[in-house]
């Protein structure tokens, strides 16, 4: 008799630890670059470099790249003045086995830059590492079984099976050109540049990955000391390979863009206005399947003795998978000592979920829409401004059956963003954020693992009446109740003239023992 199993990829939260980090050094003002004046906005990024799993602990090791956009004393012309500060941090992380499935997630919280002097400034960083350890492990579940006169009872589950889980890259190549009316580019001075309307999904044996480049630039234009500005919006389109992927089966992907870098080309007539974009995302892949398991619940033979040997596994549910809305609106108040705002030029922003709450019928999201804004002013000696305002919002994601034990996965992002000048100091703000969530419960179930035979008990055989009637109790099945006097459903269901396997209690019926 062979025992006929299935594996099932399954995958469980392990370990999270949450650390944080401080960043921070003085940076002097290169010799070419004029003195600074005041700064008039920053920016800061981190790129990891390696990320190397330990039993125990995780070493981390990578940069903080920061770049400043910042007035002179000596003239109206802007400069920008950018660095870098290195990460080598060993984070401890207790339980962690180096094979086991390790995501590290990293945060820029904070980012304060400010003027020592002139000459000098200094760059101080609040950075939070999540580790987060799954295990992802098999489970052995029997779903038949071969043999002569052996008689078997299933049960059916729905559960959502791991398919896919994996790392990968995703390079992004564009170019724009500036409009003629434009002039071509002296001097590069800033970018605000970020991914838009991102989608990934499914299809055969691929990862469709779309969206959009959504980038701002300001620079000085060739022999004329204005500053000048373009915003443009790029639309991209790929796929990766992804063998035995369909598009019935739910994606989670996580998209982080690890690295952009913009390079300045000449056009055709050898004027510098050409625009080359090389971004790469960072990405974790991890791909389910929902499927209908029927495994063995209970087994015996009219031949033999046969002993299950059971064991209580875990099975992940999909609970929900889906994109929740949550409109924010607001008014930001502008400093009126930097001059009144004339245009908008451009706006971007992002999402953080920050803390996530298991509430009655739902999952409590608080986070907040942190909007860049960057706009022309009337001040001669400050003619651009950055602003950066962070909006909390809180928003509830219906899901009647979640709890603390729940896998949940929250990737947010902004999908609409409008910006409306009410006056020259004050902007209303309307955004939209995006919730993609997918959630994970667990079941429970009793499995066979593992089958014994034995020779059959001819003393508790003979002492079995051949004939008997029997008076259907509570809990009974008519498996349960052919397994218990050594005969067969098919052979009740004949001498009862019964036409389905379904007895109520109080049923009577006549039983004839089966010898094999």
């Amino acid at each position: 008799m062979d025992l006929l199993k299935e594996n099932i990829h399954m995958s469980q939260i392990k370990k999270m630890v949450n650390t944080q980090i401080t960043s921070e050094d003085d940076f002097n003002v290169p010799d070419i670059k004029p003195d600074i004046d005041y700064i008039i906005a920053d920016d800061a990024t981190i790129v990891m470099d390696n990320i190397k799993v330990l039993d125990g602990r995780v070493l981390v090791k990578g940069r903080l790249e920061f770049k400043i956009l910042y007035a002179t004393l000596d003239s109206s012309l802007l400069q920008q003045m950018s660095g870098s500060i290195p990460i080598d941090e060993t984070i401890n992380a207790e339980d962690i086995k180096d094979d086991d499935c390790v995501t590290v997630k990293y945060d820029l919280d904070d980012i304060n830059i400010g003027v020592i002097n002139s000459r000098k400034i200094s760059v101080k960083a609040l950075i939070t590492f999540t580790i987060q350890s799954e295990n992802i492990y098999d489970i052995e579940t029997a779903t038949d079984m071969q043999g002569e006169d052996v008689y078997f009872e299933k049960n059916s589950i729905d559960i959502t099976k791991l398919a896919e889980c994996k790392k990968d890259i995703f390079r992004i190549k564009e170019e724009i050109e500036l409009p003629s009316s434009h002039p071509e580019i002296a001097q590069f001075l800033w970018d605000d540049t970020k991914i838009k309307n991102l989608s990934t999904k499914l299809g055969d044996n691929s990862l469709i990955i779309s969206g959009e480049i959504n980038t701002c630039i300001i620079y000085q234009g060739a022999d004329s000391p204005s500053i000048l500005w373009h915003e443009d919006t790029i639309p991209f389109n790929g796929s990766l390979p992804l063998s035995g992927i369909d598009e019935t089966m739910i994606p989670d992907i996580e998209v982080n863009m690890s690295s952009k870098n913009i390079n300045i080309k000449a056009d055709s007539d050898g004027e510098e206005r050409v625009l080359e974009f090389d971004i790469v995302l960072d990405l974790n892949i991890k791909i389910y399947k929902e499927v209908t398991l029927n495994y063995l619940s209970d087994i015996y033979s009219n031949k033999c003795e046969l002993v299950p040997a059971y064991s209580n596994v875990t099975y992940n549910q999909l609970i929900i998978k889906n994109i929740s809305k949550c409109k924010v609106n607001d008014k930001l108040k502008v400093d009126a000592d930097k001059g009144h705002i004339l245009q908008i030029c451009g706006s971007e922003g992002e999402v953080k979920a920050e803390d996530l709450t298991v509430v009655d019928g739902g999952i409590k999201v608080e986070g907040v829409i942190i909007v860049n804004l960057l706009s022309i002013t009337d001040n001669d000696k400050v003619p651009v401004m950055v602003i950066k305002e962070v909006i909390p919002f809180t928003h509830t994601i219906e899901a009647s059956t979640v709890d603390e034990n729940s896998l949940i996965c929250i990737r947010p992002t902004l999908e609409q963003l409008f910006t409306t000048m009410n006056n020259g100091n004050e902007i209303e703000v309307k955004a939209t954020a995006s919730l993609d969530t997918l959630v994970l419960g667990s079941f429970n179930a009793n499995i066979i693992t593992n089958i014994t035979e034995n020779p059959r008990d001819l003393d508790k055989l003979q002492a079995m009446p051949g004939l008997m009637g029997y008076k259907v109790k509570e809990d009974d099945t008519l498996f349960k109740i052919a397994k218990r006097f050594s005969t067969t459903t098919k052979d009740i269901k004949d001498i009862n003239g019964l036409t389905s396997d379904i007895v109520a209690s109080g049923d009577f019926l006549l039983i004839v023992k089966n010898v094999g």
